[in-house]
């Protein structure tokens, strides 16, 4: 019969709205009750102001800034917990790096270099392989980790991006190339049990 909402913003846009409906009378809110919402909504814009803040201070030890794969450190801990979460279940540990990428970055420049490896990291993402952890662990060195997944099912994976790189060019200014790489693949617990040497192998 009666509804009292009230709006709240993020960055001067709008970000939500809290609303308190009732089913008993049609005067139930009164000016105490309007200058209480507009309280609790001011003190939820400090709260998700706060809360962004802190996101963009850790993402950094979090995201690599270039591609949007995970950082070497947070996919290895994001690995470890995995593990430990589902010790008696294989999980496959991919390496890739991309082919060539050495003597590509030494006749460009260090922009032309970042454009490769965001693309391929980007090519990653676009492939449609199966849930993944993927993490950016060097220049153009990736891991892949792909749960409940043996050596043979993970090749399979692997393949649906050779495909799609296949199809999709890299293509930056007149420049147009076929993107390369090469992976290997290791299975805890087939292989090891100890995360440095999984990756190691891999």
């Amino acid at each position: 019969k009666s509804c009292l909402t009230c709006s709240f913003k993020y960055n001067g846009e709008f970000f939500g709205s809290i609303n308190i409906d009732n089913f008993d009378s049609e005067n139930i809110f009164d000016e105490k009750d309007k200058y209480q919402i507009k309280q609790l909504a001011n003190e939820l814009e400090i709260i998700i102001s706060i809360h962004k803040l802190y996101e963009q201070a850790i993402r950094p030890t979090k995201y690599d800034d270039l591609t949007d794969a995970y950082t070497r450190k947070y996919c290895i801990k994001l690995l470890t917990k995995l593990i430990e979460k589902h010790s008696d279940e294989v999980t496959s540990i991919i390496t890739i790096d991309i082919n060539y990428f050495k003597r590509i970055k030494d006749k460009s420049c260090y922009e032309f270099g970042d454009r490769h490896v965001k693309y391929f990291g980007d090519s990653i993402r676009n492939s449609i392989i199966k849930e993944n952890i993927f993490g950016r662990v060097g220049g153009d060195e990736f891991l892949l980790i792909f749960h409940k997944t043996n050596k043979d099912d993970a090749s399979l994976e692997i393949e649906k991006i050779r495909k799609y790189l296949d199809k999709n060019l890299f293509v930056l200014d007149e420049f147009k190339e076929k993107i390369t790489f090469s992976a290997g693949v290791s299975v805890y617990p087939n292989d090891h049990k100890n995360i440095p040497e999984l990756i190691k192998l891999s």
